[in-house]
């Protein structure tokens, strides 16, 4: 009996799924390097291979405090653009813990022209 294009479908995702689990984990113990990208001004990508030791080796507020200096923003600015107090995108600068979600928004405001324009709309003039 054949199965239902839908659960084939389904099949091939569960699949992926699982196998990108197994990937994260190996990563997460030092096994593999998985791959990255890495954008500039110009929209140009870069790929490179990180281990799990380089990433949370990154200073997140130092990147944080680079992509706001870089985007030319204040301190406040950058708060209302993110959606947060000045006090504490302060308190990520100078060495709290920054949450994951926070720095992927930073990044895709400094790699991204259409999520600055969204993001930015109303909030610098």
């Amino acid at each position: 009996m054949r199965k239902a294009p839908k659960q084939v479908k389904a099949d091939k995702y569960k699949g992926q799924f699982e196998r990108g689990l197994e990937s994260l984990k190996e990563w997460r113990a030092g096994k593999i390097k998985l791959r990255t990208w890495e954008f500039d001004e110009a929209g140009n990508r870069r790929m490179f291979y990180q281990s799990y030791e380089d990433y949370l080796a990154r200073d997140r507020g130092q990147v944080l405090k680079s992509i706001r200096e870089d985007l030319g923003l204040s301190q406040g600015i950058f708060a209302r653009v993110i959606r947060t107090s000045a006090r504490t995108l302060q308190g990520w600068e100078v060495g709290k813990s920054v949450p994951t979600p926070v720095l992927l928004l930073a990044e895709l405001l400094r790699d991204s022209k259409d999520v600055r324009k969204r993001l930015m709309t109303g909030v610098v003039g």
